[in-house]
């Protein structure tokens, strides 16, 4: 798709979706992030959604990927949370590097392949969504880094829903946010400008047009619902709006969409209408309680009614210039609503923001306390570059459940963490085992699942020091717990196939290299024996050197992991520049057998690659069964013939 190449995404990037489901963008931006196959990504892609369900469809999506760059999020867009990181300056926003901002909006250019607009689709339907992107696309350029890119896109050809938004939003920066010109950019992608002037239509059926917002009365019964940002900029930008994408279902025998790129060039300012007088006496009265209580508990804060930018942008910083960075440096708490509501009954529907983000008339803003000097992160031992190293005691990071999610647990157990590094050899991993290895299940003696996260997600979670990120996933499941009867097998948990293509370039034990033949036998059969006679339904394993690991020890019972061993026959194929690492499954050793540990879809999906790769599986006939197998090629030489 168009918008996340425009995007031009790096594998260092952090990268923010911030409408993702159901999860084609998403994966697209997994794929730029991910980069080069066997290199650990610097990267991160937050997919966020509001509604749980199309978070599942996100999910389930993205699995294919497995990536441990991914974190899904559950906000609604235009209230999403500013967090703070603590660097060696101090304490900072942390922003991304790139935003893509797919809105909702009316669909109206999938006429193609949803035909049941032409009779739905109404004006207001454009009018009602303008002010929700609007909102969206601000909060994208207050969360986008300066120097990053922010793609504003719709499935839409209305104006109202694409270049007035764009238009308010310029408008809203002051010059702090530039369209890109992407005229030069896709030369084989056909077409047209963004527009320059369009009219506005009222929501009712068969209301008038109005050219411009000066002509709008709002006793007219036609302009109910009209914004003057739905309208023209009288500022002359005709010529940055004309930057704008416009692909017409036409052009490419496709849907229509529109793309808008934008560049943040410096911090955004904060309008003096944000800032409020109850506002600053409320952030007064805030010191003053922290101060009083110092030495005591302090009191349990009211809860905000304010909307989302109103908390972020009501208090003023000192200077003679005030930008979103600073003020949102001097304010605290959560900026999502329902974090507010943490503890509190439920209410029917959710608090509708104010116009520009202003202060109810007499409401104070309380603050929430900080948070304590010894809240504990993820990563509170010092750096170091052994596996093992003994992780303190510290909290749990997110440990409300009230938001709907599973919270996440940093893994602390040492013999836990020692019998999984000893049992599979994980000395080499780029950081200690500890700080790449979470669960979702607190309180738990021992986690049935542990996930795998890269160091960017650690960071993002060390981050969000006050929990008001609702994380609904993130990492890829690294190991499961299982349970012997016997005690054969010294470690409790068992490498999952999700995660293998990311640790086994790590794991020095429990490895086991099989000539190609009885690779696919392998994935064919789902099994094979390492002692006895071979039956007819399950194979025996055939490679010399594969049994003598086996009776060595070298590869002892339990979960190992099983690669394809480079011999001759396979030289030039890896010398034409194919990896085998993608080759790389679980199994379970027995005590006569290996036990594949991969769906049947998947192992089906390695041996048809193989099929393609190598050419297809040479037929070995035995000499009990000529009789069958000669009658069915002469039927096949027959069939042939005729």
């Amino acid at each position: 798709m168009i918008p996340p190449l425009m995007l031009d995404v790096q594998p260092e990037h952090w990268v923010l979706d911030m409408c993702a489901a159901p999860g084609s963008k998403t994966l697209q931006l997994l794929e730029l992030v991910q980069g080069t196959e066997g290199q650990a990504s610097t990267g991160l892609v937050v997919a966020n959604d509001a509604d749980i369900k199309r978070c599942n469809l996100l999910i389930h999506q993205t699995k294919r990927m497995n990536s441990p760059c991914l974190v899904v999020t559950n906000h609604e867009a235009q209230s999403y949370p500013m967090v703070k990181r603590t660097t060696d300056a101090g304490q900072e926003l942390l922003q991304y590097d790139r935003i893509l901002c797919d809105v909702p909006c009316s669909g109206d250019g999938t006429m193609r392949k949803a035909p049941d607009l032409w009779r739905r689709w109404t004006p207001g339907s454009a009018n009602g969504l303008h002010p929700l992107q609007l909102k969206i696309a601000k909060k994208a350029a207050q969360l986008l880094k300066v120097g990053g890119r922010l793609v504003y896109s719709t499935c839409s050809l209305n104006p109202v829903e694409n270049e007035a938004v764009v238009a308010a939003l310029l408008k809203h920066c002051e010059g702090r946010l530039q369209l890109v010109d992407m005229s030069q950019s896709f030369a084989p992608l056909k077409r047209r400008p963004g527009l320059v002037t369009w009219k506005v239509r009222g929501k009712r059926a068969g209301s008038k047009w109005f050219d411009a917002w000066d002509q709008v009365d709002p006793s007219d019964p036609d302009a109910g619902g009209l914004v003057e940002s739905m309208f023209p900029p009288l500022e002359g930008s005709e010529t940055a709006l004309s930057r704008c994408v416009r692909v017409l279902p036409h052009h490419g025998d496709t849907g229509g969409f529109f793309v808008a790129v934008l560049e943040k060039t410096a911090e955004l300012p904060v309008p003096a209408s944000h800032v409020s007088q109850n506002a600053r006496k409320g952030h007064q009265h805030t010191d003053n309680d922290k101060s009083d209580h110092r030495d005591g508990p302090a009191p349990t804060p009211a809860p905000a009614q304010a909307s989302a930018p109103a908390r972020e942008q009501a208090i003023p910083a000192d200077g003679p210039e005030c930008t979103e960075a600073s003020v949102l440096e001097t304010t605290v708490g959560p900026s999502d609503p329902q974090d507010q509501q943490q503890g509190q009954p439920e209410q029917d529907g959710m608090q509708e923001q104010g116009p520009e983000g202003i202060l109810p008339k007499g409401q104070d803003v309380v603050a929430p306390a900080a948070p304590r000097e010894d809240q504990g992160t993820l990563d509170d031992t010092p750096p170091s570059r052994t596996v093992l190293d003994p992780p303190k005691e510290r909290p749990l990071t997110k440990s409300k459940k009230s938001s709907g999610v599973d919270p996440i647990v940093p893994v602390t157990d040492l013999d836990l963490l020692h019998s999984i590094g000893d049992f599979y050899g994980l000395s080499a991993l780029p950081y200690p085992l500890h700080q790449c290895l979470i669960s979702r299940t607190p309180g738990a003696p021992v986690p049935k699942k542990l996930y795998y996260i890269s160091s960017s997600a650690k960071e993002l979670l060390d981050a969000d020091r006050r929990g008001s990120l609702r994380v609904f996933s993130v990492g890829v499941k690294a190991f499961e717990r299982q349970s012997m009867k016997d005690g054969s097998v010294p470690c409790k948990f068992r490498l999952a196939q999700d995660s293998v293509r990311f640790l086994a370039p790590y794991v020095s034990k429990q490895r086991l290299a099989l000539r190609l033949s009885d690779f696919r036998a392998l994935l064919k059969h789902r099994c094979l024996l390492t002692t006895g006679n071979e039956s007819s339904s399950v194979p025996l394993l055939s490679d010399p050197a594969a049994v003598e690991d086996l009776r060595s020890g070298r590869c002892g019972p339990g979960t190992c992991v099983i690669s394809i061993r480079k011999d001759d026959t396979l030289e030039p194929v890896v010398e034409s520049g194919l990896s085998l690492e993608e080759f790389t499954v679980t199994a379970w050793q027995g005590a006569k057998s290996l036990n594949l540990l991969v769906g049947e879809v998947e192992s089906s999906k390695l041996l048809d690659a193989l099929a393609d790769q190598f050419g297809p599986a040479e037929t070995k006939q035995n000499e009990g069964e000529s009789n069958e197998v000669s009658h069915e090629v002469d039927e096949q030489e027959n069939a042939s013939e005729c």
